[in-house]
């Protein structure tokens, strides 16, 4: 599935039931870096693996982004989908992302 945001197709996937844990993978790679956690945890959470800006199948963004703007990102992910207190669990870059969404809005 995709979702505007800044101007951005964001491809995610979404699967399972449970409480919502959304999943950021490293540099370079993509949703696909979960795939085999995925019937680990289907059962126990609703689980949204994120294509971030510049990988995967989501669009490249115009400008360089930081850290700050993938967190922003996130953010606008989770209020359009009105998602509740989620976890981020992130792995090598996705987990910086995660830091910094945590640092910016807790």
């Amino acid at each position: 599935m995709y979702l505007k945001i800044k101007d951005l197709n964001i491809y995610f996937q979404k699967v399972g039931k449970g409480k919502n844990l959304i999943m950021l993978h490293g540099w370079r790679q993509d949703v696909s870096t979960f795939w085999g956690l995925i019937d680990f945890l289907k059962n126990k959470y609703t689980i949204y693996l994120i294509d971030l800006p510049g990988f995967g199948r989501s669009d490249f963004p115009k400008n360089a982004y930081t850290t700050s703007h993938y967190a922003e990102v996130i953010k606008e992910f989770i209020l359009k989908e009105k998602l509740k207190k989620p976890i981020v669990l992130g792995h090598s870059f996705g987990g910086r992302v995660a830091i910094k969404f945590a640092s910016k809005y807790p």
